[in-house]
């Protein structure tokens, strides 16, 4: 793949945040925002198609009725754990897309909330705080060492992936899981109302623990 050009975001700063809203923005690369004291990175009714996000969101993002295509994520937010940051998507689709490399330590005003996420891949990433998951779709792609600690995943559903070393710590309810590889992994938290279909469960643990 030939280097990407940078998106100059100088344009749609203000007050210390960067909006994005009405945009197709293609083919080129968001990076080292957390260098220029940027606090929050909000997305609006945009569409995003091979853009790679780098070092952007240390303090935060917030995305909202927007489609990404083809798009890699590696980035932080708070990784150190000095502060609280915030994850907000919702209303938002996801193809083809990377999350690689991904740490974050946010807040408990974050939420997952009626996504999509088609044939995406996710490695090597660290959620930890006070994430709602909920109403989202996951279809196909994969899930590889990655760890969630967050409050809950609820009504969300699962299709057509292989899941591998994994530790979750969440509230599990009322969640549809339907031809999934588990493999090592281990899920600690309130579990009720799950539903395996096809499924490869040997792999999948479940410990109760009232913490979540």
């Amino acid at each position: 793949m030939n280097s990407l050009k940078d998106f100059d975001v100088s344009d749609y700063i203000k007050d210390g945040e960067v909006l994005l809203r009405n945009l197709r923005i293609e083919n080129c690369r968001i990076a080292g925002l957390e260098l220029q004291n940027i606090r929050l990175i909000r997305i609006n009714n945009c569409v995003l198609e091979n853009v790679t996000f780098q070092n952007c969101f240390k303090y935060g993002v917030i995305i909202s009725e927007s489609t990404f295509i083809d798009c890699r994520f590696h980035d932080t937010i708070n990784g150190d754990k000095s502060y609280d940051g915030v994850l907000s998507l919702r209303h938002s689709a996801f193809t083809d897309c990377l999350f690689d490399d991904v740490d974050l330590y946010v807040c408990e005003e974050s939420s997952v909330a009626k996504c999509y996420f088609w044939n995406c891949t996710f490695k090597n990433v660290d959620i930890t705080g006070g994430i709602e998951t909920g109403s989202s779709f996951w279809i196909g792609g994969t899930m590889e060492d990655l760890a969630y600690k967050v409050v809950y995943i609820d009504n969300c559903e699962f299709y057509h992936m292989k899941m591998q070393h994994m530790d979750i710590g969440a509230g599990i309810d009322g969640n549809r899981f339907e031809d999934i590889k588990f493999e090592n992994v281990t899920v600690r938290g309130r579990n009720g109302g799950n539903i395996f279909v096809d499924c490869d469960t040997d792999g999948y643990t479940f410990v109760d623990d009232d913490r979540w």
